[in-house]
């Protein structure tokens, strides 16, 4: 087996890459290449050249950095049933979360011993993502943070904080046509979210569903007029702060297969793709069940 190890130097700490590449010369018999990037999206063409010379070979794809570098990984893959895809979480990354803590998948020897679990992916006519598709507030936080990710510097969370707080007080409500699996609509929404693990980050959660082997989505819409309404709603979900959520015009969750989305105008609208940020007037989106080939640790439950 051929390991490729793909380190995102922006989500990676300064001196990672030659840590990793100590670890790795003191394993055995281990066949094994490290690749940086150099600008963001440089994941999907050195997987793709990956993939390309070592057809025929069986390849294990690590991905090191946050959800946003592991799905540029599996961007770049034509054929998905050839590859294995193992997630070395620099941060919290809630599509790992149903096998364990994330200190396990920082194990890099745990993953070179690893198994493998089939898990579900989600397809768009734009592209694809692991954790989630997302319009609306989530899609304009990763926008702001692109611009003022320098921030860092002050601190890792500072950016997204300040990122969640202006999205909450930019973005604009949209009015769009919907069809959940045969089911259509209109409505208007600050949030649209489809997601095989049901929240955006470690704290905030639509369901309790945990599977995502079982080749559906949880979907949540939400809708809230202004700046303090939405802060509010979004400190009582972080918080497990019971919501009386009867009204369908304001939030609804459930389950499904398929969703599309579009603008009742047709003009475009932003959606994130775990983090890679597309704008469209119309997608189409589906649940892939069990397509991923998913490293998980030895020790991981399942």
């Amino acid at each position: 087996m051929v390991h490729v190890f793909i380190v995102d130097p922006e989500n990676c700490p300064p001196d990672y890459y030659y840590k990793l590449r100590d670890r790795l010369s003191q394993i055995p018999d281990l066949t094994y290449y490290v690749f940086t990037t150099g600008v963001a999206g440089d994941e999907t063409e050195l997987a793709h050249t990956a993939e390309t010379i070592f057809e025929g070979e069986q390849l294990r794809l690590y991905s090191c950095g946050n959800i946003t570098t592991a799905r540029n990984i599996i961007d770049g893959i034509h054929d998905l049933s050839h590859i294995e895809l193992a997630i070395v979480p620099q941060t919290y990354i809630g599509y790992l979360s149903p096998f364990g803590e994330m200190e396990q998948f920082a194990n890099i020897e745990n993953l070179i011993e690893g198994k493998i679990v089939h898990t579900d992916y989600i397809k768009t006519n734009h592209g694809l993502s692991l954790n989630s598709v997302a319009f609306g507030i989530e899609a304009y936080m990763y926008k702001t943070h692109d611009s003022i990710a320098s921030l860092k510097l002050f601190g890792r969370f500072v950016p997204w904080i300040m990122s969640n707080i202006h999205s909450m007080v930019t973005s604009p409500n949209h009015t769009y046509s919907i069809e959940v699996d045969d089911k259509s609509m209109t409505r208007k929404t600050t949030s649209i979210i489809l997601g095989n693990v049901p929240g955006t980050t470690r704290f905030l959660r639509w369901s309790d569903n945990q599977d995502i082997t079982d080749g559906v989505g949880t979907y949540a819409f939400m809708y809230r007029a202004g700046f303090f309404s939405r802060f509010l709603y979004y400190f009582r979900k972080m918080r497990a702060i019971p919501m009386d959520e009867s009204d369908d015009r304001f939030f609804a969750v459930g389950q499904t297969v398929t969703l599309k989305v579009k603008d009742i105008n047709l003009k475009p609208v932003l959606c994130s793709l775990d983090g890679k940020l597309v704008s469209a007037s119309e997608w189409k989106i589906s649940v892939v069940k069990q397509g991923i080939r998913l490293v998980v640790p030895k020790e991981a439950s399942l």
